[in-house]
């Protein structure tokens, strides 16, 4: 099997298995009184029932299906594989959306491809080898929404029983004409964001909230034009990474260059993305 469809196949394979995470995550949804029941990390973010049970759904098939592949996700940690593919999954991203009742989840399946060199934080994850993004799922099953995408294959998304259709950015050339989102307004107070986003926000046309990674879906889908998020995880820009570029737009780092979530993410519909940095640089 060629490279070119190894990644299709796993693309293929991530889309069911993120429908098969819908059952476990939606039978909790909204299970406790409008509200779902968590337990609160180390680190403070919120994990619930539907996390963990997902993502051992999506684990368990991997192990069936591409058993010599790798996994890395947000709640079960990482298993070595040796076929140079890894998936990277974070079963619900927005967790804290979830656990308020709140639809704007969603499910994120990443494939990635051992390469040459070292990626982006690789030094953080004790790694010594690249591993490149080339493949992703972002599904959203309160919303009945989805988008999916590789590189060189095209990004493509679906709503409801609608047809599939070619996910692409918007045309907007300016941020003055441009609406901006941020997952964490809290974030954006801390020391050196508050600058970049008072100018950002005099700057853009509109300003929301509409957080994690469905403020990135928007930017595929050409609603919006700019999506902010603070340093996150690998798991939590892995998958949408390559569904940005094929839809024609860039994902970077707060500093512009390729990032795996620690220094941040900005998604943009790339006709405004420079203009963004240059705000982040003080401009």
């Amino acid at each position: 099997m060629s490279a070119d469809n190894q990644v299709m196949s796993r693309l293929e394979f991530a889309r069911r298995a993120a429908r098969e995470a819908e059952g476990v995550i939606m039978r909790h949804f909204r299970a406790d009184s409008g509200g779902t029941r968590f337990q609160t990390k180390p680190d403070g973010s919120p994990v619930t029932a539907a996390d963990v049970g997902a993502e051992e759904l999506v684990r368990d098939l991997i192990g069936k299906h591409w058993s010599r592949d790798g996994v890395l996700g947000e709640e079960c940690g990482h298993t070595e594989g040796s076929s140079g593919y890894r998936w990277v999954i974070d079963p619900i991203d927005g967790t804290k959306s979830y656990v308020h009742g709140v639809p704007l989840f969603g499910t994120l399946i990443g494939v990635q491809r051992r390469g040459e060199g070292r990626g982006p934080g690789a030094e953080g994850r004790g790694e010594t080898e690249r591993w490149e993004s080339v493949a992703g799922v972002a599904n959203f099953p309160a919303l009945r929404e989805c988008a999916w995408g590789s590189l060189g294959g095209g990004a493509w998304c679906s709503a409801g029983d609608g047809e599939i259709q070619r996910a692409r950015v918007s045309s907007v050339a300016t941020l003055k004409g441009a609406t901006v989102s941020t997952t964490s307004p809290r974030a954006m107070m801390e020391p050196g964001a508050l600058a970049f986003y008072q100018r950002l926000h005099s700057r853009c046309r509109l300003s929301r909230g509409w957080s994690d990674c469905y403020g990135t879906l928007l930017v595929i889908t050409g609603r919006i034009e700019v999506m902010i998020d603070p340093p996150m995880k690998l798991w939590d820009v892995c998958a949408l990474e390559p569904i940005v570029a094929e839809a024609g737009g860039r994902l970077t780092g707060w500093d512009g260059a390729p990032t795996d979530g620690t220094t941040g993410a900005i998604a943009t519909n790339g006709r405004v993305h420079e203009e963004v940095i240059a705000l982040v640089r003080g401009g």
